[in-house]
């Protein structure tokens, strides 16, 4: 089973559908009965609606918060996360505890 991507003039995944191991066939069936641009997703990178996907890397989540910057397919905050249970607060730039009481 391979799974496939549509995706816009930006690279952003539009749908995602899935089609047998049979590469070649699942591409031309895609295209003759969809259009647009297809790519096929590694198993160890599966991406969704609204995913982008970067040439000889692969698919990458939407961007969580303004402030987080991409590495490589990874969104990183601009400070690491401490141990433990912490949430990014945006407006403070920071890591916040999470309030289990």
């Amino acid at each position: 089973m391979s799974y496939w991507a549509q995706l816009d003039k930006n690279n952003k995944v539009l749908q995602v559908t899935v089609g047998d191991d049979d590469l070649e066939d699942a591409f031309q069936w895609l295209v003759e009965n969809h259009g647009g641009v297809w790519k096929v997703m590694p198993e160890d990178n599966y991406g969704g609606i609204g995913w982008t996907y970067i040439d000889n890397l692969g698919f990458h989540a939407p961007q969580p918060f303004e402030s987080w910057t991409l590495n490589g397919l990874i969104w990183e905050a601009p400070e690491q996360k401490p141990d433990g249970d912490f949430y990014w607060n945006e407006t403070e730039l920071a890591w916040m505890p999470v309030d289990v009481s």
